[in-house]
């Protein structure tokens, strides 16, 4: 076979290469926004041994599902499947249009939060092992109201890397490993002037599953879609 013709199918093969993503559990939860709301289903799918990424599951009717995909620092996407499919089908195919760029820009911001470790305390009526994710300086944190994000872990599932979904939370953890092993069992963010907890996740149920998200390596993704990041992060800051 001529040299030209095998360099050429090389390239294509090389040129249609999918990059793929694994996911061994599916997170059930029970979300509030805020005490007194109306409670949500949500689900994670995860991979135990790479908390790098997640896919944010939700149901938009009993027809459909929203995904939210993250993978730190690299790419995001934000689509929709139909919902029977998730329990169907075991490989999702993220297509180029619904995925953009997910460059973390403010690494620099790890320097000013840090975790902190509680054990065995009673917060919120809440008892447990607790992990704050908050800022360093309480004057700042104070004056600008800032969030303080809450994560207690549930015993039993230290073989399962914490899941992170904002990225200077998921950032600090890389940096610093400060923050232990395990799923959360209950997870909410605090305002210093506000008495009530928001953005409540209550643990259901934790399903063993097999699961993979690809997309053609031919997708550019150089910048980000100002769509796709609005959506992304509208609901969660940490």
């Amino acid at each position: 076979m001529p040299y030209f013709l095998i360099a050429f199918l090389l390239s294509f093969n090389t040129s249609t290469k999918n990059v793929s993503y694994t996911f061994d559990h599916l997170l059930h939860y029970e979300y509030q926004y805020a005490e007194g709301k109306e409670m949500e289903e949500r689900f994670f799918l995860t991979n135990s041994k790479d908390n790098s990424y997640f896919a944010d599951l939700r149901i938009v009717n009993h027809d459909s599902i929203e995904i939210r995909f993250l993978h730190h620092d690299k790419i995001m996407g934000f689509y929709k499947i139909q919902a029977k499919d998730i329990y169907e089908k075991d490989r999702f195919e993220m297509f180029c249009k619904n995925l953009s760029s997910a460059k973390n820009y403010f690494k620099f911001r790890t320097k000013e939060y840090a975790y902190h470790h509680f054990k065995d305390t009673l917060l919120k009526s809440y008892p447990g092992e607790f992990y704050v994710f908050k800022h360093k300086s309480p004057g700042i944190e104070k004056n600008l109201n800032l969030v303080r994000s809450w994560y207690r872990q549930k015993k039993g599932t230290e073989n399962h890397m914490p899941l992170l979904t904002h990225p200077t939370a998921y950032a600090e953890w890389k940096k610093e490993k400060n923050m232990g092993n395990g799923i959360s069992d209950l997870r909410f963010k605090e305002y210093l002037d506000e008495p009530i907890e928001r953005e409540i996740f209550k643990l259901k149920n934790i399903i063993p599953v097999s699961k993979i998200f690809f997309y053609n390596s031919r997708c550019e993704l150089d910048s980000q879609k100002k769509e796709i990041y609005t959506k992304f992060y509208k609901v969660e800051p940490h």
